[in-house]
């Protein structure tokens, strides 16, 4: 049995955790505790309170491992994950922002890789009105971006199994709320993003 087979998804979490979630406690200590074993055990106890993820035996059951579930699920999530499915999301907007400052702006937040990526794959999806898209140029549309990657992992952990969707939660800001976001990829789309990115993880640094 390797690695990813012998963690649960209550355990693969913790390597992800945002600090957020254990709001009472100094994010440093967070983060530091997320690298090590006897950490991320003592953040799981923290979180066994009121995370029903720690508090389910599915999670130890082997429905909920490979290969019934995807192994990524059971990895570190590759940085530059959300990001790449918020282009893809957005990739209407983004496909039709021609003017050269707009060209410059969406290279820039995006990393010259991905935008190539964005601009060679088909768009899906109604974007919806021109009055309801995000301004490119808005100084949160990088958060925007990633907000809405989080919503496509959520919604493709999900079909999955409800305590995989949690596992992904658990990884972003509490207040981003995914579980009512809407998705604006398929879940083949979506799917076909996140095993290209960790296919190629160190393709192009994140842009800061």
């Amino acid at each position: 049995m390797n690695d990813a087979q012998a963690n649960t998804l209550a355990q693969s979490a913790m390597r992800d955790l945002h600090p957020s979630w254990l709001a009472n406690l100094d994010s440093d200590l967070v983060i530091q505790a997320r690298g090590r074993a006897l950490g991320r055990q003592w953040l799981a106890d923290r979180l066994a309170r009121t995370e029903s993820l720690y508090r389910d035996l599915q999670v130890y059951s082997d429905a909920l491992r490979p290969p019934h579930l995807p192994v990524w699920l059971f990895q570190p999530l590759p940085v530059g994950l959300d990001r790449a499915l918020g282009a893809h999301a957005y990739a209407g907007l983004i496909k039709t922002s021609v003017a050269r400052a707009q060209v410059a702006h969406w290279r820039d937040l995006l990393g010259s890789d991905l935008y190539t990526r964005v601009l060679n794959t088909p768009a899906e999806g109604d974007p919806g009105p021109v009055e309801s898209q995000p301004n490119p140029r808005a100084s949160d549309m990088g958060e925007r971006l990633r907000r809405q990657g989080a919503i496509e992992l959520y919604r493709v952990a999900f079909a999955h199994h409800p305590l995989a969707a949690e596992r992904i939660q658990l990884g972003f800001p509490r207040d981003w709320a995914l579980s009512k976001g809407r998705a604006r990829l398929s879940t083949p789309r979506a799917r076909a993003v996140i095993e290209t990115v960790r296919e190629t993880p160190n393709a192009e640094p994140a842009p800061a």
